[in-house]
């Protein structure tokens, strides 16, 4: 997906030049890892990550702590992006998908588009996006303030938060 990136700003720098403009500054600024308009990219490698492109995975269930109780809760993830079941019904209802099968492509591509898109309209970085997306939004919050606690937290499979990232931005 790095190359992906690189392909944009050249392509910005060949249009500047083609309309004549002379200004090529405006593409120096460019920056793509924050630019919004790479979120179908972004929801690419997020596919990748999460199931190699399966929408059908059940992957691995875990146990993660209730955010009301504290408790530990048995969670699985569900599809090509990895969405936990326990935030299918409330994220599919929020993207105007209300009682759409977790197993439907078209659903997990739209509940997955419409909560990364949320993600980034709040914390304005991919980096915080994927915090958010692997670790929970209470973890994006702490490290969008200077936190830097839970970075090594990791999850059932034993990848910790700070990985999951850089191999993230690695994707994209």
């Amino acid at each position: 997906m790095q190359i992906f990136k690189r392909a944009i700003s050249l392509s910005l720098i060949v249009l500047l030049v083609l309309l004549g403009t002379g200004d090529i500054s405006m593409a120096k600024e460019f920056n793509p890892d924050t630019n919004p308009n790479l979120i179908d990219i972004y929801l690419l490698a997020l596919k990748e990550k999460e199931s190699s492109n399966r929408y059908n995975l059940l992957h691995k269930p875990g146990v993660i702590p209730d955010l009301e109780t504290g408790k530990p809760i048995k969670v699985q993830a569900l599809g090509a992006y990895g969405i936990l079941d326990i935030n299918w019904n409330v994220w599919s209802k929020q993207a105007g998908l209300e009682g759409a099968d977790w197993r439907d492509p078209k659903a997990q591509d739209t509940v997955a588009k419409f909560k990364v898109q949320e993600y980034y309209d709040k914390y304005g970085s991919w980096d915080l996006v994927s915090i958010a997306w692997f670790a929970g939004p209470g973890t994006a919050n702490n490290v969008s303030k200077g936190f830097k606690q839970g970075m090594e937290k990791k999850d059932n499979m034993g990848t910790s938060v700070k990985d999951y990232v850089a191999v993230m931005n690695n994707l994209i």
